[in-house]
């Protein structure tokens, strides 16, 4: 019931925050003020609809992370069976946590969402990519982790 309410007024803070922002090229939102247009709706329903979600996955994925020790960008390819599903309206609640604290940002422009959760105290550092095709619809369709 607690998490229902903090969701409930993440969408309702998304609200007043989309009716005030201003244009430009390139926008920062946090969770609590997340992007606005076709993206927002697209978002909600991706995070809270399983089969949405992997509707809406340009796969193969491509997931790419650092090796550290030996310093090396690994792009790995991720099949639709390789998917788990992630709530990230959930992500509002990750700086609460006791560990593997984190925040999340937007980053938009035109065709493009860049989606980030940033550790706090920690090395999480993950970017989704999500791009809006020709037929109008969004796909997510890169990751990024450049967790230490």
């Amino acid at each position: 019931m607690k998490a229902l309410k903090q969701i409930i007024q993440v969408l309702l803070c998304i609200i007043v925050f989309a009716s005030c922002s201003e244009n430009k090229e390139e926008k920062t939102y946090t969770q609590e003020k997340y992007a606005t247009g076709s993206f927002s709706p697209f978002f909600q329903k991706f995070s809270t609809d399983s089969v949405f979600q992997k509707s809406r996955i340009e796969f193969p994925l491509y997931y790419s992370f650092t090796e550290l020790e030996e310093n090396v960008i690994h792009k790995v390819r991720l099949d639709k069976k390789n998917w788990d599903y992630t709530n990230f309206l959930l992500d509002s609640l990750a700086k609460n946590r006791e560990t593997n604290k984190f925040e999340t940002q937007f980053f938009q422009k035109t065709d493009t969402v860049k989606y980030q959760r940033n550790g706090i105290d920690n090395g999480i550092n993950m970017t989704y990519i999500f791009t809006l095709q020709e037929d109008g619809k969004w796909f997510l369709t890169e990751i990024i982790d450049s967790s230490t």
